[in-house]
């Protein structure tokens, strides 16, 4: 009966370590996904802030041509 006891007691312990353990588990998996989920976007707005800049140099490039295309140079300035 002892023995019955004692193997009960610890089937009870490993139930409630196997539900600590899943209840981590899931814990993490939802703090992972939602770090991907903030990579993302972040990484969205650097995609959108590096196109601005991009578009930015651009205009800034052309601007710099403007003087010589008005004194009749060709100068290659295409569309974005």
């Amino acid at each position: 009966m002892q023995l019955r006891n004692r193997l009960a007691e610890s089937e009870k312990e490993q139930d409630v370590t196997l539900q600590e353990k899943n209840a981590a588990l899931d814990d993490l998996h939802r703090r992972l996904k939602q770090n991907v989920d903030c990579i993302q976007q972040l990484n969205q707005q650097v995609c959108k802030c590096s196109l601005r800049t991009d578009q930015a140099i651009f205009v800034f490039n052309c601007l710099l041509r403007l003087p010589s295309l008005r004194s009749g140079n060709k100068a290659n300035c295409k569309t974005f």
